[in-house]
């Protein structure tokens, strides 16, 4: 069971799910883990625990986090066809970038 302190402000299942999937994530991930060789990277916890995830002030202040979960949530449709799922991947991650402050 996972409890959270009183203090900490709720973050969305999808706004996480495309967070941890973007571009930002894959690309910091990349720079901090130890390699294997070829490509494959030994993932660590104690280090993926340090990624920074934004948390929204009030939801109607930003309304970007809002748009990044309702963006993973859409792609959670198995009707979608590829190009759709494309478009919706590239714009929630253009939307975290917007987030992080990179271009």
């Amino acid at each position: 069971m996972f409890r959270s302190c009183p203090n900490e402000k709720v973050v969305s299942s999808y706004f996480l799910l495309a967070v941890l999937n973007s571009k930002v994530f894959w690309t910091w991930a990349k720079h901090r883990m130890p390699t294997l060789g070829s490509g494959w990277y030994s993932y660590r916890v104690s280090i993926l625990r340090q990624f920074p995830i934004p948390t929204p002030p009030h939801s109607h202040d930003n309304p970007v986090f809002d748009e990044v979960a309702n963006l993973a949530a859409k792609l959670l449709d198995k009707k979608l066809s590829v190009t759709d799922r494309t478009n919706i991947l590239s714009s929630a991650d253009n939307k975290v970038c917007e987030l992080y402050g990179i271009s």
